[in-house]
């Protein structure tokens, strides 16, 4: 059992640090138009293939504006290879597939 939390608890750090790397990636290659307001919202569904690249990006919720809705999908499908860890466990649970919502002040 205290093995099983160990793991646990190392898969939850793995988690954690890897959002943060592809928040950080995402940030860097998504560019905000300039008809963005703070309350749009646009939120993905990414799939992941275990090399780090893409398999798909869909839409799940729009903010209404195109242009904003675009530039979040464009951002997605501008990384090449996206950090993950080299736990196989950790990225078929957390990885594999994960919604992400973009806003202009962050990604959640």
């Amino acid at each position: 059992a205290a093995a099983a939390r160990a793991r646990e608890a190392q898969m939850m750090s793995d988690r954690d640090k890897y959002q943060l790397m592809i928040r950080d990636k995402l940030r860097q290659a998504w560019y905000i138009p300039p008809s963005a307001t703070g309350d749009m919202s646009v939120k993905l569904h990414i799939t992941l293939f275990p090399t780090g690249e893409l398999s798909s990006v869909e839409l799940v919720r729009g903010s209404g504006n195109g242009a904003f809705d675009q530039s979040a999908l464009s951002a997605v499908r501008g990384i090449d290879r996206y950090p993950l860890p080299d736990d196989q466990q950790t990225f078929e649970r957390y990885f594999r597939q994960f919604t992400i919502e973009f806003t202009p002040e962050a990604l959640r």
